[in-house]
């Protein structure tokens, strides 16, 4: 079994997904963490260095990789994985795809000011407008998933969720 979490920067993806997958008895990988670890740079290291496009590229290859790799994994995405190169269809071929569906108004309280450094795309941004203009903008591809939940949903309850999906 693979599991895909996608949803916006701060929804809880990765949060959710280490309980999910020790609920599981699954591997928990985060995307983004991956990357870092293999290029030896942050996010934000990498768009300011080598662009958005070329951080685009490696999420995409590092997906392969996952989807070409061993069962048994919770994968936490970065919150743009799915919308470029195909990748949420690749996902959906691969695994069982979850959106974690949160309001901007609980990924805001989320966010310490630390954690908004962490990521590139709130960069000189209003926060709230950017997390609006990313929701609007990725939305019809977060709903797309063959579920949508809430990180408040018991984990029991999504793991019957997931169960039933037949893809």
């Amino acid at each position: 079994m693979k599991v895909f979490l996608i949803g916006l920067p701060g929804s809880g993806k990765t949060t959710f997904g280490k309980k999910l997958a020790a609920s599981l008895k699954c591997q928990f990988i985060d995307t983004d963490q991956e990357i870092e670890k293999s290029l030896k740079l942050t996010i934000p290291q990498i768009f300011k260095e080598q662009g958005e496009s070329f951080f685009r590229d490696k999420e995409t290859d590092f997906l392969k990789s996952l989807i070409s790799g061993p069962e048994n994994l919770v994968v936490s995405t970065g919150g743009g994985l799915p919308c470029y190169n195909g990748n949420l269809k690749a996902m959906k071929l691969a695994g069982i795809v979850v959106f974690i569906n949160e309001p901007v108004d609980i990924i805001l309280s989320r966010l310490s000011k630390n954690e908004v450094k962490k990521r590139p795309l709130f960069e000189g941004q209003n926060v709230r407008q950017k997390l609006e203009d990313l929701d609007r903008d990725r939305r019809k591809i977060y709903e797309q998933a063959h579920l949508k939940v809430s990180s408040y949903q018991s984990i029991e309850s999504i793991i019957e969720k997931i169960r039933a999906v037949k893809f």
